[in-house]
């Protein structure tokens, strides 16, 4: 629906405000702020004060999102804040996304005592279960920060309540304590089935994206962001294109991952060419740069690289499971199937291991060209890990894979939630930070120690 949104006419204030946040988290930042810009006031002096502070604060909240602290500073200015404290007017939506650019400033400038105000402000204000669970989730991160997790675990709690029950009426299927989250975990292809593949020409390594995959949580933006900052390399963000073609074949009467058995070369070639268009929406001066395709659940998709791109380097990032599953029990996840597995820590342990366990299942039977990117190994030694890299992709420069966090901090959007850490350099205090919050993952250790030994990790 939204390739076609740069001639809409003007919206209306609210229309607006969604438009715009929708356009943000696909990247559209140029277009986002034109959106607002065009935003039909309400046409009298009260109700359109009350629109510019609200516009102020969706703009600083862009501008916050690009890593342009100064423009979100001036826009934050824009807001009488002293007046909007003792008026009637500070509630609902106009307190709600008022309130939020403050307190994500606040975070921004190191201040999570005062983020943590403002979001309780939020919390005690909030109308709705939407913004009872940004506010909890924005609560439960600055106590975090503050080294108080006993605080922090009730917040967070209370923010998944509400983010389910918000989610109760959009997939009410996935609410339910005991659905599949993400039924890709059950797609696995056996040797023998693998051994009946028709054999197909295939682009070589050199031709073929590099694919960064891992749990979400375990360095992927990091690693991402070191790629793009070479010159022979670009990425795209995180973009679900190898699940676009799975639904494509599924389209055309193919089941997956069965369908890939019989694929011919010429629908392997027509598959190729859609992923080279949708790269191309995003990247149009690709050119002769490799193509680095970072979306960390792209490991349940390892039949359909395998099957399009056999001789594609794969780049596994690991990171200690609790530190990882910590790190998305924090976050508010978008999508509504991730949003549920990190629902309690429980199920998204269970979900973790399936993850890995079918990952470990496929690759023994593609053997892929894989490299393991290990966090904490990457903290204590950078310098060698960045040469295995490099020796890993062929790279003969590697220098350029060093500044990765200045290159981040001027590119801009980053879409995933690691926006902030990787402009700031490697974050060693990012290494057991589960610890602090050992006794509620106690009853999750026993599902986690099979995966934890298999990855050679200690609990």
């Amino acid at each position: 629906m939204l390739q076609g949104a740069a001639p809409w006419p003007p919206q209306a204030l609210d229309q607006a405000l969604a438009l715009a946040n929708v356009l943000s988290t696909r990247g559209e930042q140029a277009r986002s702020f034109a959106v607002l810009d065009q935003a039909i006031l309400p046409g009298d002096a009260h109700s359109d004060s009350i629109a510019a502070w609200r516009l102020a604060a969706q703009r600083c909240l862009l501008f916050e999102r690009s890593n342009q602290l100064d423009q979100a500073d001036a826009e934050l200015a824009k807001i009488p804040f002293d007046a909007l404290a003792a008026s009637s007017d500070a509630q609902g939506e106009l307190h709600h996304d008022i309130w939020h650019a403050r307190a994500q400033l606040c975070v921004r400038h190191g201040d999570h005592a005062g983020a943590a105000r403002w979001w309780q402000a939020m919390l005690d204000r909030a109308d709705t279960a939407a913004q009872r669970a940004a506010a909890a989730f924005g609560l439960a991160a600055a106590l975090d920060k503050l080294k108080l997790p006993a605080q922090a675990l009730p917040a967070i709690r209370l923010a998944h309540a509400e983010q389910l029950e918000s989610l109760r009426y959009v997939a009410p299927r996935l609410v339910d304590a005991n659905a599949q989250s993400l039924p890709m975990v059950e797609q696995r292809v056996s040797q023998r089935e693998r051994d009946g593949w028709t054999a197909l020409p295939s682009p070589r390594a050199e031709q073929s994206p590099v694919f960064v995959v891992g749990f979400p949580r375990s360095g992927t933006t990091l690693l991402e962001q070191m790629l793009d900052a070479h010159p022979d390399f670009r990425s795209m963000d995180e973009r679900a294109y190898i699940y676009d073609l799975l639904e494509r074949m599924e389209q055309a009467g193919q089941p997956y991952p069965a369908g890939l058995a019989d694929l011919t070369a010429e629908e392997a070639r027509m598959l190729r060419e859609v992923y080279d268009g949708l790269v191309a929406q995003v990247i149009p001066d690709l050119g002769a740069k490799r193509l680095v395709d970072k979306n960390p659940l792209n490991m349940l998709a390892l039949p359909m690289i395998m099957r399009l791109y056999p001789e594609a380097r794969i780049i596994l990032c690991l990171r200690h499971p609790c530190d990882v599953l910590l790190s998305c029990y924090f976050l508010p996840f978008r999508s509504p199937s991730f949003a549920t597995l990190c629902s309690t820590l429980p199920r998204l342990a269970r979900g973790y291991v399936q993850v890995f366990e079918q990952w470990f299942a496929n690759a023994e039977v593609f053997a892929p060209s894989v490299l393991e990117w290990r966090y904490e190994s990457v903290v204590e030694r950078f310098d060698e890990h960045v040469a295995r890299l490099a020796h890993f992709l062929r790279i003969e420069d590697a220098e350029p894979l060093k500044r990765y966090a200045e290159h981040a901090r001027g590119k801009g959007f980053i879409s995933t939630p690691s926006y902030v850490q990787v402009t700031q350099g490697v974050n060693r205090n990012a290494v057991n930070r589960w610890h602090a919050y050992r006794e509620a993952f106690e009853p999750v250790l026993p599902i986690l120690r099979p995966m934890l030994e298999r990855l050679g990790y200690e609990a």
